[in-house]
């Protein structure tokens, strides 16, 4: 049985919520994908990160912005977005990308918190601020919050693949390293997931992987 793994969400649901399962009940066998969470609004909209900030100063808790789901890396943006600016927002929680998206082309939120791979496709939408610690590629004009002087925000969505906790020990040393190989040396799905991913191409074992999890669970 194949597992995808997502980070924060593998950590930080369990902790909050009955999901049953915990970060412990899978075991990675690559990570393959970094990809940080993004602030845009309308396309239309002439807003700029300060100027948000500067509403939201004015209207505490009044000033709408869309997450794709609670608990997940775009809600966790929003947190440290709102304890680096000092700012409080209302949080309109949706179930997905998608759902975000129309919220924001329907100006039925000021902006949103959502994933890079999925705003910078969408003309109508613009993204103003990159929850990462570094530019992603796609959008390469595009600063991070810490280069707009808010800094820590940074919030990926970290993707793998696992298997259950429990798998026979070779079969998970198999295939993590055939898994490793295959993304090592295939320059052509490099470079797809790249695209998809809006970010740097990102590849851990499965030692690294754990390192990993475990650094971001004491983070959380």
């Amino acid at each position: 049985t194949w597992v995808n793994i997502n980070l924060p969400q593998l950590i930080s649901q369990p902790a909050v919520r009955e999901t049953g399962y915990t970060a412990q009940s899978f075991e990675p066998l690559v990570m393959f994908r970094d990809e940080p969470s993004a602030l845009a609004v309308r396309a239309d909209n002439p807003k700029s990160l300060h100027d948000l900030i500067a509403d939201a100063k004015k209207q505490p808790g009044k000033v709408s912005m869309g997450t794709t789901g609670k608990w997940v890396h775009t809600d966790l943006a929003l947190a440290l977005f709102e304890d680096s600016a000092k700012v409080s927002f209302a949080e309109v929680n949706v179930e997905g990308q998608t759902e975000l998206n129309r919220l924001l082309l329907g100006g039925h939120v000021q902006a949103g918190f959502g994933n890079t791979s999925a705003f910078y496709r969408i003309d109508k939408i613009k993204v103003i601020a990159v929850a990462g610690k570094k530019r992603t590629p796609v959008l390469p004009a595009v600063p991070t919050f810490e280069e707009l002087g808010f800094p820590g925000v940074d919030s990926p969505v970290t993707m793998g693949v696992g298997v259950p906790k429990g798998t026979s020990p070779e079969i998970v040393n198999q295939l993590s390293a055939r898994l490793y190989k295959l993304f090592k040396t295939n320059d052509s799905l490099n470079k797809d997931l790249e695209k998809a991913g809006g970010s740097p191409w990102f590849l851990l074992n499965r030692e690294e992987s754990n390192r990993l999890i475990d650094e971001r669970r004491v983070a959380i």
